[in-house]
């Protein structure tokens, strides 16, 4: 499809003018934060629905947290607490819900994965990195967060001040690595079988290590990485078998490894740390190693969020090349302390991206080949990997297209939203500026998606819940999604970008940057720059590796 842009390329103030447009257009919908209420709830902790650490479901006969519909005052300031965007539905509610399994199998893949129109393997992964980064329920007490509620890069510099230190190599402003035939690569979770002392501790009040490892969460963490990939057959579970474990990444998120590309991701960014580290280190050599290494950091976070914007966000788009804008939010009433909500985490349940395969240097790789497999990356290198994941495409968004190992996610999606009561499709409609849809058929139209919906929630369409709304509804030709999911994350996107601290007209300059670190941010290098310019060493004189969302 070609873009809009393209057309007036030639008239910068005309591109920006659409930009803040197409910006205020999108945050402008729903009332500004702070949000009225979250999922705090009085008293203790709610137990968690879901069994630890077997994780088996709970039978939808025990009782539901009792989600709160006023305002608290920890609910509006403790962000330990994950936000919402609607109060709960009233209890007492005539509505009835149908089973949850039958909701569920709505979700299912048939035989073949539906296509995307124009979504490559990348940008699938790309989306999971990314969003792992800032939606984050916690294990146990599912009203919580462990999310900071920003784009950080916490994937390679950990959630918290002690993560970041184990990660650091102390030197020269450097993130810890080691050289694979020449190519910078993460340091390695585990020496000799065993996790690596540097990276936790057993002491229960000792603030050290990753926040995933430490005080005594290291045989939790091992537990669900078994239960993520256990064994099956004559292949043991991946936290069993040396040739996987043994390669596991240090890495500032607790999934750091769950598939090659979401360690390729955290490779890439790395070496582009620790090269910006190298360029600012040159420019000033009487830096010591802290100053170093928070002003690259700052660079690659500003980087990042370009990333968001110009590749990921415009390919969602599909229409215009959006491009990060510096001195026009500030102003706005939406320009607001950042929040992650319920709806924002369960909205982006978008599994039916994930293909059956992945194709990888003529070999056909099932989810066990390449989930929990770094030592498949260093065999193939970031470059292959990156360049196979842009030439095969993703599923389609949307119901009947969830492949069957990710069933359980589905199942705890839907469970999770039942649990605090999230108000039906159209109310959020409405919250986001859309006019309401009168009937099922004119949701989802007269296919299969509408049938289905129809056999469940009859011919009301004000019972149609949340995310089978999203996933269900209709879409124009070449759109990725339908109008009420595309608002809400273009909402939750650039609200989400624009008040990151790093863009404030106070911070962004070079006495935060340095002047070669400004330098490095002005020329707003694009995914497939950054990603090229850290595997140059890898193609030498091949093939430069081709880095696309779109087919």
């Amino acid at each position: 499809m070609k873009r809009l842009s393209s057309l007036f390329r030639a008239i910068p103030w005309l591109v920006r003018l659409v930009n803040i447009f197409v910006v205020q257009f999108f945050a402008r919908k729903p009332p500004p934060r702070p949000h009225r209420t979250s999922l705090w709830t009085p008293g203790t902790p709610q137990k968690p629905r879901y069994a630890q650490p077997t994780g088996d479901r709970i039978t939808d006969d025990q009782p539901l947290s009792d989600a709160t519909g006023y305002v608290s005052w920890t609910g509006l300031v403790n962000r330990r607490f994950t936000g919402r965007h609607l109060e709960p539905r009233v209890e007492g509610d005539s509505r009835v819900l149908p089973p949850a399994a039958e909701v569920v199998a709505l979700y299912a893949r048939g035989a073949q994965m539906i296509p995307s129109e124009r979504s490559s393997t990348l940008f699938c992964f790309f989306a999971q990195w990314f969003t792992d980064s800032f939606l984050r329920t916690h294990p146990v007490d599912r009203r919580l967060t462990t999310s900071n509620h920003e784009i950080d890069l916490c994937q390679i510099y950990g959630l918290d001040e002690p993560s970041t230190l184990a990660l650091r190599q102390g030197q020269g402003g450097l993130l810890k690595h080691r050289g694979v035939a020449g190519q910078e690569y993460p340091a390695l979770l585990y020496k000799d079988g065993k996790l690596d002392p540097q990276f936790f501790t057993d002491d229960p009040v000792e603030e050290a290590g990753l926040t995933y490892l430490r005080g005594g969460r290291a045989s939790f963490w091992e537990e669900g990485i078994e239960r993520a990939l256990p064994a099956k057959g004559n292949r043991p579970a991946a936290i069993r078998d040396p040739a996987r474990r043994d390669y596991f990444y240090a890495s500032g998120l607790d999934r750091g490894g769950s598939t090659i590309l979401y360690s390729a991701f955290n490779t890439i960014f790395l070496r582009e740390h620790n090269r910006i580290a190298r360029v600012i280190a040159k420019d000033n050599p009487g830096w010591d190693d802290d100053r170093l290494f928070e002003t690259a950091r700052l660079v690659n976070i500003c980087q990042a969020l370009n990333v968001v914007i110009a590749d990921y966000i415009t390919h969602i788009g599909g229409l215009f090349d959006f491009s990060l804008q510096l001195d026009f939010a500030e102003r706005q009433r939406w320009y607001r302390a950042n929040r992650i909500t319920i709806e924002f985490d369960l909205l982006y349940r978008w599994h039916s991206l994930v293909p059956d395969t992945f194709d990888l240097a003529g070999q056909k790789l099932m989810h066990a080949d390449y989930r929990f497999n770094n030592a498949l990356l260093e065999q193939h290198g970031v470059a292959a990997v990156i360049d196979a994941a842009s030439t095969q495409p993703a599923g389609r968004i949307g119901l009947f297209n969830t492949p069957s190992f990710l069933a359980m996610a589905e199942a705890k999606a839907l469970d999770w939203a039942r649990e605090f009561r999230l108000d039906g499709f159209n109310a959020y409609r409405t919250r986001f500026g859309l006019t309401p849809y009168r009937s099922i058929t004119a949701l989802a139209g007269t296919g299969p998606e509408g049938a289905a919906l129809t056999r469940l929630y009859g011919d009301d369409v004000d019972a149609v819940e949340f995310t089978p709304g999203l996933f269900a509804e209709q879409r124009g030709a070449g759109s990725m999604m339908g109008d009420t999911l595309r608002a809400i994350v273009a909402y939750d996107a650039f609200t989400h970008v624009y008040t990151n601290p790093v863009l404030s007209k106070e911070i962004h300059g070079a006495a935060a940057f340095s002047v070669a670190g400004l330098r490095i941010i002005t020329k707003k290098a694009s995914l497939p720059e950054i990603v090229r310019r850290n595997t140059a060493a890898e193609v030498g004189n091949g093939h430069a590796p081709r880095v696309s969302f779109a087919l």
